[in-house]
């Protein structure tokens, strides 16, 4: 009888172990069910998350090639046809857009050559090359002599940023210009 009320007692607390370890088993089951839930809900929720960015991104760059078309319609053609002596223009931006751009004209037998290096890069490099492109127009309805220009794109500039005040914003560009004499191709 001592034996089998031995066999019994350790039977019972074998049965009772195997029952908290199936416990332990069971709650370590229903955790990682909990936890594999959640971490599917955050996966999710991730992939939607990178989706909408996706979609944003591609908006973005979408508008950002549009403004390159623009930006590029407003630069002078890189083929000078009527030119005698070589030329070439390598304009190659950082960004999509640019914040640096080149301009010629033919005025009063004249060729007028400008390299222009605006603030900033990208999108607000871009806007400011847009800004000194019409400038540059501007200062040259008043003069075709380099200093003139200069002095005259520096007050449509400031004109136009409002940097008339100290505290104003200090974006602007630097400008190599020249004037040559224009060799045109009579051979037409």
């Amino acid at each position: 009888k001592k034996r089998q009320k031995i066999i019994t007692i350790a039977v019972s607390l074998g049965l009772i172990l195997v029952l908290i370890f199936a416990g332990l088993i069971l709650n370590r089951f229903r955790v990682t069910l909990k936890q594999k839930r959640i971490i599917e809900i955050q996966k999710k929720k991730v992939e939607t998350q990178k989706e909408l960015i996706e979609e944003k991104n591609k908006q973005v760059t979408d508008s950002i090639n549009y403004a390159k078309r623009i930006q590029q319609a407003i630069l002078p053609p890189e083929e000078t046809g009527e030119l005698k002596f070589p030329m070439f223009i390598y304009f190659k931006p950082r960004d999509i857009v640019s914040g640096d751009f080149y301009w010629y004209e033919f005025r009063d037998n004249k060729l007028i050559i400008a390299a222009v290096d605006c603030t900033g890069h990208g999108v607000p490099g871009a806007f400011m090359s847009m800004v000194g492109n019409e400038k540059l127009k501007d200062a040259l309805d008043v003069s075709s002599n380099p200093q003139s220009v200069l002095m005259e794109l520096n007050k449509g500039i400031k004109q136009a940023l409002r940097q008339e005040s100290e505290d104003g914003t200090k974006d602007g560009m630097d400008i190599a210009i020249c004037t040559l004499p224009a060799f045109i191709n009579s051979e037409k």
